[in-house]
C-alpha cells in the first residue's frame, strides 16, 4: 500500500504540474478568452486543486503503516478530487491510488490474543 500510494501521489503531482504548465500558457497566450469557451483559468485551478491532492495522496502513504483506514480513505479522496480537477491527465494516478485506497481500506487488523 505504502508503495502504490506514494509512487500514484508522485505522478499526480508530476502529471499536475504539467497541466499546470500547459494551462499557464494558454492564459499567457489568451486563450480560453471568449465568452463560450471553458476558461483556461478554470483549468489553472483544477490543476492546482489535483497538486494539493497529491500531496495528500503522499501524506497518506506516509501514515498508511500507522494508520492504514485513514490512509486509504486519504487516497481515494484524492483520486476522486483528482479526476474531477484535472480529468483525464489524472487517469493513471487514479487508479493507482485508487487501488491503493481499496488495499488500505479492507487491510484486515491483526489481532493478538492473549491467554
Amino acid at each position: 500500500m505504502y508503495v502504490v500510494g506514494l509512487i500514484g501521489g508522485i505522478i499526480g503531482a508530476v502529471f499536475s504540474a504539467f497541466a499546470l504548465m500547459i494551462a499557464m500558457i494558454g492564459v499567457s497566450m489568451g486563450l480560453g478568452s471568449d465568452a463560450g469557451s471553458a476558461s483556461s483559468s478554470v483549468v489553472v485551478t483544477g490543476s492546482i486543486v489535483a497538486c494539493l491532492v497529491s500531496v495528500l495522496a503522499i501524506f497518506g502513504a506516509v501514515i498508511s503503516k500507522r494508520r492504514p483506514r485513514t490512509a486509504g480513505i486519504f487516497h481515494f479522496v484524492a483520486a476522486v478530487v483528482g479526476v474531477i480537477g484535472i480529468s483525464m491527465f489524472y487517469f493513471i494516478p487514479a487508479i493507482l491510488l485508487i487501488v491503493s485506497g481499496f488495499m488500505g481500506v479492507l487491510k484486515k487488523d491483526s489481532v493478538t490474543s492473549e491467554m
